[in-house]
């Protein structure tokens, strides 16, 4: 999951997400000092406008997120503008993708900028019509047909591939919250898979390498990831 970057008066980084839940919407700010995370700011309210990880009712959405923001605001004492969003529902739709980038005919050195083009080009492939991409994230490595690899910078290749794992929502749900965030005054940052920030918050390495589920029951969703060899695999909600 990646950082918002925000600087207070002390040059300090801070985060902001927020989970829009069937029951309740919950944010949370922290501050980034040192490479670690200090919570500055709790805010929650009970969640009306909502529905199994969908926005059915905006005006009512709207002001449980006003209502949330307000409360983290005053307990941080700093205004809030934009926040990391978690999605789930039963609109999410995952799956893994596999692109392959030529290297060069006598072989080279592989690069991290040929990682960033095997990833850009594992979503040349069949998504649903109305669904949007929110994370492209590598599974594992393929150098000259010797798979299993999870880091090919400096290895010397022909062909290479990348099997990339691929998060995607509806692209109407995504719109109704940007109109219900646009609507508290709010910006995007960044939508961040919810199954897949559980995983991060309660996981470690150790438990993702030898295989793992994690499972987040909500009020409305419960959602799932699934990881083998120290990646996600899979998650559904």
């Amino acid at each position: 999951m990646s950082l918002q970057h925000k600087p207070s008066k002390e040059n300090k980084e801070i985060i902001v997400g927020l989970d829009l839940g069937t029951t309740r919407i919950d944010v949370i700010v922290a501050e980034v000092i040192d490479n670690t995370l200090k919570i500055v700011g709790l805010g929650d309210s009970p969640s009306e406008g909502m529905a199994n990880g969908v926005v059915v009712n905006i005006d009512r959405a709207t002001e449980s997120i006003q209502k949330a923001i307000a409360q983290a605001e005053q307990m941080c004492g700093s205004d809030i503008y934009r926040v990391f969003v978690g999605v789930t529902g039963p609109h999410i739709v995952s799956l893994a993708s596999n692109a392959t980038v030529p290297i060069s005919t006598s072989g080279r050195e592989i690069t991290q900028d040929d990682i960033d083009r095997a990833i850009e080009m594992s979503s040349v492939t069949q998504i649903p019509m109305d669904s949007q991409i929110i994370h492209q994230i590598p599974m594992d490595f393929i150098v000259d047909r010797q798979g299993g690899i999870t880091n090919p910078i400096g290895m010397t290749a022909v062909r290479f591939e990348a099997n990339v794992y691929l998060a995607m929502a509806s692209r109407t749900a995504l719109i109704n919250i940007d109109t219900a965030l646009m609507r508290a005054n709010l910006k995007l940052a960044e939508y961040v898979l919810a199954p897949l920030a559980s995983s991060y918050a309660v996981l470690v390495e150790e438990q993702k390498e030898l295989g793992v589920a994690v499972v987040d029951l909500g009020g409305g969703t419960t959602d799932l990831a699934v990881y083998a060899g120290g990646t996600i695999r899979h998650a559904s909600s």
